[in-house]
């Protein structure tokens, strides 16, 4: 949904490197010089972060606590991925008003956008979608720290985890947090859309980032808007491609954990800007499933984040900014 846009001056040392992770590819553009050893270690960490977070894995940390009976109890050295997203997780989800909730993987897998895939879901069987809105709910799960050990209990055997809505902002942050190590000032690092920039780009300007037109004809480069991002992390979400029709009714992606529907919603595309990747990433899933103004206000009140949604309530596009967001359009 949203696609990276950025110039190269053979001039300047800059360089690209890119490869896959999470199901989808990565790409980082920075100013440094040995390229060969960044993708080394960018590999390596993402490999890791998968190892714990992955949900197709089977012998994943997220995969043997989802498999689990009761729960799990971690080490915070050994699972350090996994105890960090239960931690920020538990924060957005209270921020949020329960929008945001890891928790519903068994409504995903459901209305078949799971990793088993099941043929599209008929809502006349109601009995199944309660007894499964029964099994989400963040706030379900007993978690707690016990000196470098954190435990995750759940009541109920057949409830599961999946991070994938924060998981890739997260990533993005890991990667990040590796180049800063490094001394490295001007970089764009991108997952699957998810994107944090900071300094320039080899022009001398600052990174421009192209919102993808929420319409599932358009093209990947068919832009609607364009965001100067320099220190900041954005993140899109929308479900105007991951959907399907049954007897005439649309069934989408991004689900709503308090009620169990699955429907579009009034905004058609949420882009959140954050200081850090997997807030803007959970923050934008959450915008989906609240009602507009509500979602609106919520970014209002946080600081550090602002939000674009664009809806089209009489067929053509609209935008509703958050306060400050319009410091950050490039139009």
């Amino acid at each position: 949904m949203l696609i990276l846009m950025h110039s190269c001056n053979q001039d300047v040392p800059y360089s690209m490197i890119e490869g896959q992770t999470m199901g989808t590819t990565y790409h980082i553009t920075s100013k440094y010089s040995d390229v060969t050893e960044l993708k080394r270690q960018v590999d390596s960490l993402l490999l890791a972060f998968n190892q714990e977070l992955s949900t197709y894995i089977s012998s994943s940390t997220i995969s043997r606590f989802n498999q689990s009976e009761n729960g799990i109890a971690l080490s915070k050295v050994r699972s350090p991925h996994f105890y960090n997203m239960m931690v920020r997780s538990r924060e957005i989800y209270k921020m949020t008003g329960g929008a945001f909730d890891p928790s519903i993987g068994p409504l995903v897998e459901f209305y078949g956008f799971g990793n088993e895939k099941r043929d599209p879901v008929n809502l006349r069987d109601t009995i199944q979608l309660k007894e499964k809105l029964n099994l989400v709910g963040f706030d379900k799960f007993v978690f707690k720290e016990i000196n470098d050990t954190f435990v995750i209990n759940k009541p109920q055997s057949e409830m599961t985890i999946d991070f994938s809505s924060i998981a890739k902002g997260y990533g993005v942050d890991l990667v990040c947090q590796l180049i800063d190590q490094k001394g490295i000032e001007d970089y764009l690092v991108e997952i699957g859309g998810e994107s944090r920039a900071k300094g320039v780009n080899a022009n001398g300007r600052v990174w421009t980032l192209g919102i993808n037109t929420p319409d599932p004809a358009a093209g990947l480069r068919d832009f609607i808007s364009v965001v100067k991002l320099n220190n900041k992390s954005l993140a899109t979400s929308g479900n105007y491609r991951n959907f399907y029709n049954v007897d005439s009714i649309t069934y989408v992606h991004i689900i709503d954990p308090m009620t169990g529907m699955s429907k579009p919603s009034d905004i058609l595309s949420a882009t959140i800007l954050a200081d850090d990747c997997a807030t803007a990433d959970a923050i934008a899933t959450a915008s989906i499933v609240m009602e507009t103004e509500d979602a609106m206000n919520l970014i209002n009140k946080i600081d550090g984040v602002e939000a674009c949604f664009i809806i089209a309530p009489s067929g053509k596009y609209d935008f509703i900014y958050s306060n400050n967001y319009k410091a950050f359009n490039n139009e």
